[in-house]
């Protein structure tokens, strides 16, 4: 619930067939819920006037119709995610359509009802056929009010979430947040971090109106989180919206993560070459587990050239990648070992979840 005021100052609500209201002052989000329970959702004699109020939980013998209060409520405390509501415009389409969507929900409840109790339906004594198309005529009605305001309030929706991160292998790890965080693209720089690639990129990203979280390596470098720094400063990354590790992604992972599960990968004799690298790359702050592990082939002789070496390396972190995608998939599980991964994933679901 947002706790700053909204702009609301002067501000008529219209919506057909209901009075209008007038906001003269800016209101927070509970004050306007507030208000617009007050003003709309009526007071009923449950189980005299309504027809839901045979299976309807919150039925009383008289009260503000609580199933009407919470799908306002409920409105703004979802849908209102999608929605920038400090723009007044956009603000004054949601409100009325957060009205819209109330009267919508009890029609649906009570048009139920007059097919579940037979009191209600036996009402009208004669013309029986005609009734549920009578209630379906109401239901329809406000179905298509809905779809009417929901066209205006489209274009206030929030953008798409658009994940850019380092490499294959980090697209692959990552690609399992898609569907869970409402990830919409997941685009890969195929190890592009400098400042031109971000700088073409992220402009074109902010003119179609996307929300963007970048995931980079920082290979410990002081310039990669000073790039991140400048872009803010230009309005291309919004604070929250990146994360930078401190070597790379699989450095982040429990050493005995990372040892076991590159010599699954890898041949026996290859074993002694793995824990060289992951010791190696531990001890040097500026040396990543694939740089030492490249090093450690190199240095074996078992590779003629270095575009044999480092094809294999890259094959090598895309099979790794499935593994450490399966490891990063309990992130979120209670117990999960602390690490610069759990942040990474954390972050991007607050930036993920977060409101405009």
């Amino acid at each position: 619930m947002r706790r700053k005021e909204l702009p609301t100052e002067n501000m008529t609500i219209e919506v057909p067939g209901e009075r209008t209201l007038f906001f003269p002052y800016n209101n927070r989000e509970a004050e306007i819920i507030h208000k617009l329970v007050q003003e709309y959702v009526t007071y009923i004699r449950c189980f005299k006037k309504c027809s839901a109020s045979s299976y309807c939980k919150y039925a009383t013998d008289e009260t503000k119709c609580k199933p009407h209060e919470l799908a306002i409520r409920n409105f703004f405390l979802f849908a209102g995610r999608e929605v920038d509501l400090y723009d007044p415009k956009k603000l004054k389409v949601f409100i009325e359509t957060a009205l819209i969507y109330g009267e919508l929900a009890v029609e649906a409840l009570t048009y139920g009802g007059f097919g579940a109790d037979s009191d209600y339906f036996g009402f009208w004594k004669t013309r029986y056929l005609h009734t549920p198309l009578f209630m379906s005529g109401r239901l329809k009605a406000k179905i298509e009010l809905y779809h009417t305001w929901m066209a205006k309030l489209a274009p206030a929706m929030a953008s798409r979430r658009v994940l850019v991160v380092e490499g294959k292998s980090e697209r692959i790890i990552f690609s399992q947040f898609a569907q869970q965080f409402y990830i919409d693209e997941i685009i890969n720089l195929q190890g592009g971090t400098n400042r031109l690639t971000l700088n073409t990129l992220l402009p074109n990203l902010r003119d179609r109106g996307e929300r963007v979280f970048v995931i980079l390596d920082g290979d410990g470098r002081k310039n990669v989180q000073e790039d991140m720094r400048n872009l803010k400063k230009r309005r291309l990354l919004r604070n929250g919206s990146s994360f930078v590790f401190r070597k790379a992604l699989e450095d982040s992972f429990p050493l005995e993560v990372v040892r076991t599960t590159y010599q699954a990968v890898l041949d026996t004799a290859s074993h002694p070459l793995v824990d060289h690298a992951v010791k190696n790359s531990r001890h040097r702050r500026t040396v990543n587990f694939s740089q030492a592990l490249s090093n450690a082939l190199r240095s074996s002789g078992r590779f003629g050239s270095n575009e044999e070496r480092e094809k294999f390396v890259s094959d090598i972190k895309l099979k790794a990648a499935e593994s450490f995608k399966n490891y990063l998939s309990k992130a979120l599980s209670p117990g999960f070992q602390k690490s610069e991964a759990l942040r990474a994933v954390k972050q991007l679901r607050r930036f993920c979840f977060s409101r405009r």
